[in-house]
Formats: structure tokens, C-alpha cells, sequence
């Protein structure tokens, strides 16, 4: 008898390190390394909407037993959404034995509002997420939020310990060849002129894996910040690697 079970999802944590993994594979340049983090954060910011949304239409956790539920979850498809930021894909819910047919206001939305979404990402990494801002962001054509106060408040809650628990993860299972280490440049506060340097770190394993180490936003560029930087990946605990790779950064004086 065939099983028509979905298979158990991988824990986000693992899919990112693997996300990630792939990614580095194929661009090392600290701007795209950066970029990659930040698109990685948008695709779950978008299906974290999208949970959200569903949950609000059919007015019931997944499996909780209500009288209340207005449908049932039946799974997830793929869908390519193109945005400001190029394509991305993202698994959305589908619904059925729903009295009233749902259509996503998110996706909807995404085309036009894609690169706010990405903007408060990073300034929000650099200063703290606003649920505020994010209200404001999904407001529609009227000026009203397609999600409530409490589904953006949990939403950003959940993605800012996520980011905390990724600057804040244990290295030390990591048997570095190379370690990259540079800088770039994001204009990442909306009341601050000029752009503000991000520290960007990762690195090619023994195995040839490449993974993401650290990131540190909205910082001055400067020895005594690079020395924090590297002191803060050796407390999380950084091997040290065969060879250490930068690009004219304050870090090698």
C-alpha cells in the first residue's frame, strides 16, 4: 500500500545551513555572500506571511480541532514569485472544504512591495525588526493590513530570534581550509547618511562544504571592530583554518 503521507519537513535551521551551503558554492564575493543571507531571510519572511495568512482564514492551528475552522490544510505547492529582487520560490499552503475561497492578499501584494520587505529586513538587523513598519508595509490600497497586529508581532519575534540564534550558533563542528573575511557597504539605517559596513564571514571546510559563519550589520569599518568581530566567532568556537583570505580590511594590520 503506498504511502501518501507527505514527507516530514526538514527543520528550517537545517534547510538554511543547507540553502546557504549550496548558494556559497556557486558566488564568494562578500557583496553576494551578503545577498544571499538577505534573500535567504526574505523567502522565509514570505512563507512565514503566508503560514499567517492561512492560519487567519481558516481561524485554527494546524490540526487544532475547532468549531471555528472555516476549511482544512491540504498540503503545499510550489510557486516561482517574480519580486523587485528576482525570482523566488516558496512553498504556499493550499486549503480545501473551505466555505469561503481563499486567495492570498500576500501574493498579491509581493510584486509591489517586494523591495520594502527586503529594506526592512536590513535595516531591521541593524537596528531591531518594527512590527510597525511591517503593518505598514502590508497595508493594501485602502491603508488597511491584510495581517493582524498579533500574527505580524509573532511573525517578527520568530525571524529575529532565528537571526539571534544563527550570530549566537556553536562553530566549533566546522574544520575550516579557508576563512573569507570582508566588508561591504549597505545603507542600512533610514536616518543615517551614507552606507554602513557589514562584516561578512565564510568559509570552505575540509569536506568542501562552504558555510556562512557571522554577519555583523550596521558597523565602522575599523581594526579595533574587525578584533570584535573575530573575538566573537572564536568565543562561539571558530577553529582556526589553514588560510585566512581578505581584502585590504583593517582586520590583517
Amino acid at each position: 500500500m503506498v504511502n501518501h503521507r507527505q514527507k516530514k519537513k526538514k527543520a528550517r535551521s537545517v534547510l538554511f545551513r543547507e540553502t546557504l551551503a549550496d548558494l556559497l558554492r556557486k558566488k564568494q564575493k562578500p557583496e553576494e555572500v551578503f545577498r544571499i543571507f538577505l534573500w535567504y531571510a526574505f523567502r522565509i519572511l514570505v512563507m512565514e506571511l503566508l503560514e499567517a495568512e492561512v492560519k487567519e482564514h481558516l481561524q485554527a492551528e494546524r490540526y487544532e480541532r475547532s468549531v471555528a475552522r472555516r476549511g482544512r490544510r491540504n498540503g503545499y505547492r510550489k510557486r516561482t514569485i517574480q519580486t523587485a529582487e528576482g525570482p523566488i520560490e516558496v512553498d504556499v499552503p493550499r486549503i480545501r472544504e473551505s466555505d469561503e475561497p481563499f486567495r492570498s492578499m500576500i501574493l498579491d501584494l509581493l510584486p509591489a512591495r517586494s523591495g520594502a520587505l527586503v529594506r526592512w529586513l536590513l535595516e531591521g538587523y541593524a537596528r531591531g525588526l518594527s512590527t510597525r513598519d511591517l503593518e505598514a508595509i502590508l497595508a493594501d490600497d485602502t491603508g488597511q493590513p491584510v495581517l493582524s497586529r498579533s500574527a505580524i508581532s509573532a511573525i517578527t519575534e520568530r525571524l529575529w530570534a532565528e537571526y539571534e540564534a544563527f550570530l549566537s550558533s556553536d562553530l566549533s563542528g566546522y574544520e575550516l581550509e579557508y576563512l573569507w573575511l570582508d566588508g561591504v557597504y549597505e545603507s542600512v539605517r533610514p536616518y543615517v547618511r551614507g552606507q554602513e559596513a557589514v562584516f561578512c564571514a565564510w568559509g570552505m571546510c575540509r569536506d568542501g562544504t562552504m558555510v556562512l559563519l557571522g554577519l555583523s550589520l550596521g558597523v565602522k569599518e575599523s581594526r579595533d571592530a574587525w578584533t570584535e568581530f573575530l573575538y566573537d566567532l572564536i568565543r562561539r568556537g571558530l577553529r582556526e583554518p589553514v588560510l585566512v583570505v581578505t581584502d585590504g580590511s583593517p582586520v590583517r594590520r
